[in-house]
């Protein structure tokens, strides 16, 4: 396993964050799901070193994070805000991400430079918000490191650049001993580049799934009004209107149900961002009943 987390744990005054199980495999891209101020960007940075952890363990490849030595640099960490000088150039962070990193890849640099279009001589500060973005994802995909930390990347993004975010992403994911995590809300993102996903709800991880096992599984079904059933224990909700529709989040059991007894049916698979809705009005409707 390419990075484990074991009861990662936060207190601040007004909330809490944790215990976070995460358990990242080498050539795959994990991402933390949730709503803005749900613990997504706290747990990339404890994962990080930039947050404190109040207890728990990280480990990366069997070892703890902290016995890791410099000349093993295996994580880089793209955060959602920039945490270094305004007045820095391109060159001047290259220059810095250099020293630090013993793999840095400069044609690596040079080449994101020219895909994502940004000039390396101008002040931070004096970027638009999308090449700040493309500037600080270019730096850490260069540093040849094991783990990505990804914050919201595309954030900024105009959508030819995130196509070629995308893109990039994927080609450094070639290598299959390498791994993402990546923490957004952004539902073009979770398609496209999250294999495993981690729900995270009031700074609790409360469901982590193969995003391919849940698509294709959650339906919307639909049946007479007439027909005398109840709903099957995978049917999460039931909405009533001129034929009887319910939610399922098991949709090859509730058709084996329905043919077996004989009824006529029909369904609609649901998206991704359907899927997430619903799995997140299941969890609060769980969490009022308790």
């Amino acid at each position: 396993m390419l990075l484990t987390t074991h009861q990662l744990e936060k207190t601040y005054p007004n909330r809490e964050i944790g215990p976070i199980n995460l358990s990242v495999e080498p050539g795959i891209i994990s991402g933390l799901v949730g709503p803005n101020a749900s613990g997504k960007s706290t747990i990339l940075q404890m994962v990080s070193g930039a947050e404190h952890r109040d207890s728990g363990q990280i480990t990366i490849f069997g070892k703890p994070i902290a016995e890791l030595q410099q000349s093993e640099k295996r994580i880089a960490y793209v955060p959602s805000h920039y945490q270094a000088s305004p007045y820095w150039t391109g060159n001047d962070l290259i220059s810095w991400y250099h020293h630090w990193y013993p793999k840095w890849n400069q044609n690596q640099m040079q080449q994101l430079v020219k895909q994502f279009d940004f000039e390396l001589h101008i002040p931070y500060e004096k970027l638009s918000t999308g090449n700040k973005r493309k500037l600080l994802i270019s730096l850490a995909m260069s540093t040849e490191s094991d783990l990505l930390l990804l914050d919201e990347p595309s954030n900024g993004l105009d959508f030819l650049s995130k196509t070629a975010l995308y893109e990039s992403i994927q080609n450094w994911m070639e290598n299959s001993e390498r791994s993402i995590l990546l923490a957004s809300h952004d539902v073009d993102e979770i398609n496209k580049l999250m294999d495993h996903i981690t729900l995270i709800h009031l700074g609790k991880q409360v469901r982590s799934f193969e995003k391919d096992e849940e698509l294709g599984q959650w339906a919307y079904v639909w049946i007479s009004n007439q027909t005398a059933i109840s709903p099957p224990e995978e049917v999460v909700t039931t909405i009533p209107s001129s034929m009887t529709q319910w939610i399922t989040q098991d949709l090859s059991k509730t058709r084996s149900i329905l043919e077996l007894k004989q009824i006529d049916y029909r369904y609609n698979v649901m998206q991704m961002n359907e899927i997430l809705e619903w799995m997140y009005k299941t969890i609060q409707t769980n969490m009022i009943a308790k």
